[in-house]
């Protein structure tokens, strides 16, 4: 805590104010339109706001940090007509020219109007791969979370361990929230879906990252919306797919939505609510409808207050979420089924934040900010608690019943030393899981007449807990000194609290239970300096950025001597990432750009941390092919250049061009090491790889009530490791001396959108109000490793590929306008055209659905009278109370076939929703 005090006064003193919104700038000349001449003095003023400026004595004027949004700017000036374009367009980090050429005129109060006025298509002082999304181009599409808008997007490929952006791995990608860091620290992913609702803009770094975007080679910013101004409006919503009254459509899918907002009733203050709900039978993608049930809620709420002059901004904002639905697991690696298990495990996921900001201009070239932010994440995995449930009258609203739950409070406070000496304590004497797969028990409860296959009795041999309280504070000042200058300066810190406990069984028996567990308070403090200098047509930003990382943990010395209790520190890292871009525009409709960039990934806290508590660490050596962590382990360090060209082919088509390289370096990678009594492995920085490819656009922007995004990736992700653990499941875990295509090495993609919305003005009456879009991907296959029945390798690593599949979404809405309020009618169909998306595949043939082992011989079976305690009438095919070797090998197939039919090796088939909403 005197750290955070210390924290806070030195950031107050040297900043007095952090976290700012992004914003736009306003820029322009104004002129004569008779004799060209600069008007010098003129007043060009943002209509609704208190944002301003006058133009100097070359008639040029620049209205900075206009948060963003759709305004009309005003120019006027004594004796001519004042001049408003209408509709203009603010985006993030971007500039709108407007220039004014206003004609003489008595009276004075005539005026002129012009629009609308989009942002331009190319951004001349970006020399980053930014993607700008904003809510209108987010909510016309085919989508329902956010995952579906992200997985559209250019250079983003998808795998079951989560979003990978240009060839990059999952924790590669840092997701800001109005901010605040939101990724899962234990594994670097998105933890939990963000309401589509709330969203004013969302903006994709794809590569040239600023000094301020963080250490990760991708950034994904999420601006949330603010309450609006005028008056009070919102909408309500349903969507469901049970209004077809078709069983086969029929996945209980029903999604409920609300958003309110608008200004109270002290001056300048406004707010915003926003809640979802969704419940399904559904909930895990296959190739049809599975049991896997499953809701979620969603609540976010905002509160913002403008200064007066435009010269600040209060936030205070909070978001909660729980996700939690039940697995359907047909299949694991080690030929196991829980599809028939009495008691499925669940996933329950609970999702906190808290923040606030404070924005102040010092001057109309200065701006500052301050902001603070609490996160809190909660995850378990685990047997569902059915009968404590049952028991305790549970409803549909709350959440699911975790077995041994009560252990939960005892892990999460010190109370538990009151009753345990330890949290290995709880995770051992506390949890007792376990399940069966053969005997007379399992037999009646198997739809086949075969034990030792599927698991029908018990609970799933498995129970874990993540959690983490973040403390985040940022600070950030930027200013416009002068004309050629935009400077930058910032300072971030973040505070963690991060738990883990896992208890495991063996499936077959409870002897030998497996335990893990840490509890760790690392934190990190970085800073960067960001000069966007503008000479001569060449615009170069230039940063560099620091970060500090330090691990605050213990453990043993030497691991290799069982008889050597001596802890050691874990080494503090420092890391210093210069950042280099340049923009030349050629022309206002030309531009190329160029990026060379440094990124120190801190690697996931699961390799730093896992096993290493000192409770558990030398247990975890005894056991055959244990895995520890490494607290020594060293950021992976990142080197990525890019090149750009980017042409506007008329004013509404832009045509981009890019060609990006990355080099990896200090990958983590899971290696053997040789010791006594048994060899361990553990992770160490030995990975490399690279990704290299190219990325074309063309781009229309929706105007005249049209617009689409065609784009194709060619891209190629080869190195020595795709994931930490890749090796881990090898017989040897020998580091390659070659380097193969990465398990998410997508090498062809083709996205395409085409959106049409006519609007309420519409000629044709009925047409009105109709919004229609049209989504078309393509995906080459990632590759796998091929193996033979033995489950060793049938060629090199990831030398085969699975097969690749085409996807169409589509997404069809009218909307009656009544009075004060509309009605609005939605049909959105996912995969238009039913196609076969496979996502896994077995190794041994290349198929999802059949991996073709050997049938048995008939001699591996035995005659089973009525009498014996495995008989069972499922397998007695003519009931004459005696299974003959032939009935049982037969019965033996039909099972083998059941537990290889993994419906979630493919996507999900064709859907269709139906929804109604409201809005006012």
């Amino acid at each position: 805590m005197k750290y955070c005090c210390l924290l806070i006064t030195y950031t107050i003193t040297v900043f007095r104010f952090a976290i700012a919104e992004e914003y736009g700038k306003i820029a322009g000349h104004v002129v004569d339109a008779e004799t060209g001449k600069p008007l010098i003095g003129a007043d060009v003023i943002v209509m609704g706001t208190e944002f301003g400026s006058a133009t100097d004595e070359t008639g040029e004027y620049q209205i900075l940090y206009v948060p963003p949004g759709e305004y009309s700017v005003t120019a006027g000036y004594l004796g001519y007509e004042s001049l408003t374009y209408d509709h203009v367009f603010v985006h993030s980090h971007q500039t709108i020219k407007l220039d004014f050429r206003l004609k003489p005129s008595i009276p004075l109060i005539n005026r002129i109007k012009i629009g609308p006025c989009r942002p331009p298509m190319i951004r001349v002082y970006e020399s980053s791969d930014r993607k700008i999304k904003d809510t209108d181009e987010i909510n016309i599409l085919p989508i329902i979370s956010f995952d579906d808008f992200l997985r559209i997007q250019q250079g983003v490929a998808e795998t079951n361990s989560g979003f990978h952006i240009r060839g990059g791995k999952v924790y590669e990608t840092e997701y800001y929230l109005d901010g605040i860091l939101i990724g899962a620290p234990n594994t670097g992913r998105l933890p939990i879906q963000i309401n589509k609702e709330i969203i004013d803009e969302v903006s994709i770094i794809n590569g040239g990252l600023y000094a301020e975007n963080g250490d990760a080679p991708a950034v994904i910013n999420i601006a949330t919306k603010t309450g609006n101004s005028s008056r009070h409006s919102g909408n309500i919503s349903w969507l469901s797919d049970g209004i077809l009254q078709n069983k086969r459509l029929d996945y209980g899918y029903n999604e409920y939505k609300f958003l309110i907002n608008g200004p109270l009733p002290l001056r300048r203050l406004r707010y915003l609510l926003s809640g979802e709900w969704l419940s399904t039978d559904a909930y895990q993608p296959a190739k049809y409808r599975i049991y896997s049930p499953g809701n979620d809620y969603r609540l976010f709420g905002k509160l913002s207050y403008y200064l007066p002059n435009a010269r600040g901004k209060f936030d205070i904002s909070g978001l909660r979420v729980r996700e939690q639905f039940v697995y359907y697991i047909p299949y694991e690696e080690n030929a196991v089924a829980f599809k028939y298990l009495e008691n499925k495990p669940m996933r329950r996921s609970k999702y906190q934040i808290l923040a606030g900001s404070f924005s102040y201009m010092l001057n109309w070239q200065t701006i500052a900010s301050i902001g603070i932010g609490f996160t809190h994440f909660d995850r378990v995995f685990g047997p569902r608690d059915y009968e404590w449930e049952l028991k305790n009258n549970y409803k549909w609203y709350n959440d699911y019943r975790l077995k041994f739950e009560e252990l939960l409070d005892l892990l999460n406070t010190k109370e538990y030393k009151a009753h345990y000496a330890s949290p290995r304590e709880v995770l051992i004497e506390g949890i007792r899981l376990g399940c069966r797969n053969s005997g007379p028990d399992v037999l009646r409860k198997s739809p086949y007449g075969v034990d030792e296959i599927f698991y029908t009795i018990g609970d799933y041999p498995a129970w874990r807990y993540w959690y983490n309280n973040d403390l985040q504070m940022h600070a950030k000042i930027e200013c416009a000194c002068g004309k050629y200058h935009d400077f930058k300066a910032g300072i971030d810190f973040i505070k963690y609290d991060i738990r883990y406990y896992n208890r495991t069984f063996p499936p077959l028996t409870e002897d030998y239970p497996d335990f893990n567990f840490y509890e760790r308070t690392p934190y990190r403090i970085s800073g960067f300096l960001q000069d966007k200098i503008d000479i001569i047509s060449l615009i170069t930003n230039l940063g560099i950025r620091f970060d500090y990382f330090d691990p605050q943990v213990w453990t043993f010395k030497d691991l290799y001597n069982l008889g050597d209790d001596t802890l050691t520190y874990a080494d503090k890292i420092t890391t210093l990432s210069p950042r280099l871009g340049f923009s030349l525009p050629i022309t206002e409709w030309q531009k190329f750009r160029f990026s060379y960039s440094h990124y120190n990934v801190i690697p996931n806290f699961d390799y730093l941390y896992n096993t290493s508590d000192t409770a558990v660490i030398r247990l975890i050596m005894l056991r055959y092919r244990s895995n520890l962590s490494n607290i020594s382990l060293k950021p992976e360090k990142t080197v990525a250049y890019e090149f750009g060209f980017e042409n506007m082919l008329s004013r509404f088509l832009l045509f981009t061009f890019s060609i990006f390289y990355k080099d990896i370096f200090n990958a983590v990678e899971l290696r053997k090491v040789i010791a006594l009594p048994e060899p361990y492995y553990q992770y160490f920085n030995d990975g490399r790889y690279y990704v290299k490819g190219l990325e074309i656009a063309l781009i229309r922007a929706f105007a005249d009530a049209w617009g689409f995004n065609l784009n194709y990736t060619l891209q190629l992700a080869e190195g020595t490791g795709a994931w930490a653990h890749q090796l881990y499941y090898e017989s040897d875990v020998i580091p390659l001396a070659v380097d193969y295509p990465l398990d998410y090495d997508e090498r062809h993609s083709i996205k395409a959108n085409i959106d049409f919305q006519l609007p309420g003005s519409f000629s044709l009456k009925f047409l009105r109000d109709i919004t229609n879009s049209v989504i078309f991907c393509y995906h080459s296959g990632h590759p796998y490793t091929p193996l033979d029945f033995s489950g060793d390798r049938a060629g090199n690593v990831n030398s085969s590929r699975m097969p690749g599949y085409w996807n169409v979404d589509w997404k069809l809405s009218k909307k009656l306008r009544v009075k004060n309020f509309s009605l609005v009618f939605t049909g959105l169909i996912n995969n238009l055209f039913n196609t076969k998306q496979i996502s896994e595949v077995y190794p041994t043939t290349g198929n999802p659905d059949d991996p073709d082992l050997p049938e048995p011989t008939l001699g591996a079976f035995d005659f089973i009278p009525i009498t014996g305690t495995h008989y069972s009438p499922q397998a007695d095919y003519n009931h004459d109370g005696l299974i003959t070797p032939s009935e049982m090998k037969s019965e033996y197939i039909s099972a083998l076939n059941n537990l290889y039919s993994n419906p979630t090796f493919y996507k999900n088939p064709f859907r269709m929703r139906l929804g109604v909403g409201f809005e006012f």
